[in-house]
This record gives structure tokens, C-alpha cells and sequence, in this order.
């Protein structure tokens, strides 16, 4: 699983994340999203292996956002490796 975000300054401002997972999952859910120092939010599957969603910090300073392994499934029930923060 891989994130990225699209924003300039993610420490200030809500940031637009990706999650591509590389191949067609079932089971992701926003809630599989680990944020410290903020939340996650606005989750949308663009297909099935990319999700968008949106990060907002809860105090000034560094955010971190995973995803841990074993969250979802591909299509032969294998399930994601973990995303780097």
C-alpha cells in the first residue's frame, strides 16, 4: 500500500491524501486509517485500488497517517502489507 498527498503544506492545512493499494481490495474503510495528530475523514474509494481521503491536524506539528497490514483483502483474500507513515 502506498499514500501521498497532494497537499503544499500538510502541517497547516487538511491534508488530501491517496491510498493505491496496488490492486482491487475489498474491506478498506476509513477506519482502517491510523492518524496521529489528526483525523481522518471524507473517504471515498475512486476505484478498487485507489481511495481518497482527507486528513485534518488537530494541533500545530507533525501528522502521521498509516494504514497497518491485514486491513483488507485483494481479490485471492490476500491481505495489504502495511503503508510506510
Amino acid at each position: 500500500m502506498a499514500l501521498s498527498s497532494t497537499a503544499p503544506n500538510p502541517l497547516n492545512a487538511g491534508l488530501h491524501g491517496d491510498g493505491d493499494v496496488h490492486e482491487n481490495v475489498t474491506g478498506f474503510v476509513v477506519g482502517d486509517i491510523s492518524v496521529t495528530n489528526g483525523t481522518a475523514g471524507t473517504f471515498t474509494p475512486v476505484s478498487g485500488s485507489v481511495y481518497t481521503f482527507v486528513v485534518t491536524p488537530t494541533a500545530a506539528g507533525l501528522v502521521t497517517v498509516n494504514v497497518p497490514a491485514a486491513v483488507c483483502t485483494d481479490t485471492a483474500t490476500n491481505p495489504n502489507t502495511a503503508a510506510a507513515p
